[in-house]
């Protein structure tokens, strides 16, 4: 902003492109600018842009413009982090949709019939080998706990020791075999 006001008061500009190598000093004060290096001895950067009576108009001018650009770049750093920061979020949220419409919740209450997966998953027992059931139960929801745990029970009555995550139950339906225990 205050480089291109500055910029308005001249007839003609040239801009010259100068290898990074080649131009070390104006380098490193952008790199101070930028906060990417610190200012040797706590100098503040806003002195080495400062424009000072016993410089020449040509010093002055490259001074003023170096202030300017230093300025402007901070400003555009700026913005364009909290640019960053708004689209991360608006991604985050795109993709915490698109997961939210795959996941379908499960919900059991006491006394829902439930099947418990084995654990850990794709344990083969080695007297079925890969017609090893994965799935064991019936069991009865005996409690409902918080962040989706359920206390079960076998159907004889004995309960279980710890709480079972949600995602490693699912519902059970009787088929027509069963006696609809």
């Amino acid at each position: 902003m205050q480089c291109r006001e500055l910029m308005a008061q001249f007839r003609y500009i040239n801009f010259n492109w100068i290898l990074r190598s080649q131009n070390t000093e104006a380098n490193h004060l952008a790199q101070m600018a930028s906060g990417y290096k610190d200012v040797a001895g706590g100098a503040d950067v806003q002195d080495f842009g400062r424009v000072t009576p016993q410089m020449s108009g040509t010093s002055r001018v490259k001074s003023a413009l170096t202030r300017a650009l230093m300025s402007d770049s901070i400003e555009d750093l700026t913005e364009l982090r909290l640019w960053s920061l708004e689209k991360i979020k608006e991604n985050k949220a795109k993709v915490a949709r698109a997961y939210n419409k795959k996941v379908r919740p499960k919900e059991f209450h006491v006394g829902d019939l439930v099947w418990e997966a084995v654990l850990p998953l794709g344990t083969k027992d080695a007297m079925y080998g890969k017609w090893s059931p994965n799935w064991h139960g019936p069991y009865r929801v005996d409690q409902v706990l918080k962040g989706n745990a359920y206390m079960l029970e076998e159907l004889s009555g004995v309960k279980f020791p710890v709480a079972v995550n949600g995602q490693h139950l699912k519902k059970y339906f009787p088929s027509m075999w069963d006696d609809g225990q």
